[in-house]
């Protein structure tokens, strides 16, 4: 009898103790790719194909270049002078940070992991159609 008395007692702990258990909220980013799945879609296609990224970047693109002399209230990245980004991988010393404003737009923050450099990117879904990179601010201090 004994025997069985400890077994409930510690399957009722066992239970307790997975109930009680702290759950990791989720990221903002996985919140933002899963209220948005076109945008994940978008957003590895982006990523991976640079034809596809040249023609969802809205040319003059709005933005701040890491260089000082070109910094402007009227600093346009152009096409010609564009360098396809590419999605950091796991071991990369950057994380992104995702902001969504609405259905349309989707800020990201990727933040160097010593916190003193990052860069930000805006997409917006133009037109509640195909969504578009429509501001680059180059890596720069925080």
């Amino acid at each position: 009898m004994n025997y069985f008395r400890v077994l409930l007692l510690l399957t009722v702990l066992g239970l307790l103790h997975t109930a009680c258990q702290d759950t990791q909220p989720q990221s903002e980013e996985e919140e933002t790719r899963e209220e948005l799945p076109d945008f994940e879609v978008f957003y590895q296609l982006f990523h991976s194909d640079s034809e596809y990224q040249l023609v969802h970047i809205q040319f003059p693109l709005q933005g701040v270049s890491s260089r000082p002399e070109d910094h402007s209230i009227n600093f346009r990245w152009e096409k010609e002078d564009w360098q396809i980004h590419r999605s950091f991988d796991a071991s990369s010393s950057f994380r992104s940070e995702f902001t969504r404003l609405g259905d349309d737009l989707v800020i990201e923050r990727i933040i160097h992991q010593n916190g003193q450099y990052g860069m930000e990117r805006r997409f917006s879904r133009l037109g509640g159609q195909e969504w578009y990179l429509i501001y680059y601010a180059a890596l720069h201090p925080l």
